[in-house]
């Protein structure tokens, strides 16, 4: 399972997991949107999480609240991108203006879903730290899943460092 601040590249690092372990890898801004960035409806995207998560083997990638406690109970892994607020954003508008300049879609996007930024979404990504963090370890606490299980990166040079491990 793998969470983090917007922008943290969490779905790089997911997209690189996957291609050394080949396990099956979900990305859930694809499950969640849908073209032109239409919502799911919540509670079949939790359905659809939830199932997922039951599979024997898989990597997750993505935030959503709401699915954060289905899937800390099925992971034996928590990997939580805890970078600094300044960098997660610093990439998220380099992310925006890469769609926006060179019509760049990502591969973990549901496709007609070009980047974009809203204030809302700055705003997130400005307080993750202090709000979603917080939000996120009361899920897992609270979904009973052992914290030292929780690998936390908080620099380039960690993630870089599992992934030779991994190897």
């Amino acid at each position: 399972m793998i969470i983090g601040s917007s922008g943290a590249g969490k779905s790089v690092f997911s997209q690189q997991l996957h291609a050394i372990t080949k396990l099956p890898l979900h990305h859930l801004d694809r499950l969640f949107w849908g073209p032109k960035w239409q919502e799911s409806d919540k509670e079949k995207f939790r359905k659809r999480v939830a199932d997922l998560a039951k599979g024997d083997r898989w990597i997750i990638d993505g935030n959503y609240g709401s699915t954060i406690e289905v899937r800390a109970k099925e992971a034996d892994t928590i990997i939580f991108f805890d970078y600094p607020r300044y960098l997660c954003l610093h990439r998220a508008l380099k992310r925006f203006l890469r769609g926006w300049v060179q019509g760049y879609q990502r591969s973990d996007m549901t496709e007609e879903c070009p980047e974009r930024i809203t204030w809302q979404f700055i705003c997130w990504v400005w307080t993750y730290p202090y709000k979603g963090r917080k939000i996120a370890l009361e899920k897992i606490r609270e979904a009973g899943f052992p914290e030292e299980q929780i690998i936390f990166f908080r620099n380039e040079k960690q993630k870089e460092h599992f992934l030779r491990e991994v190897l």
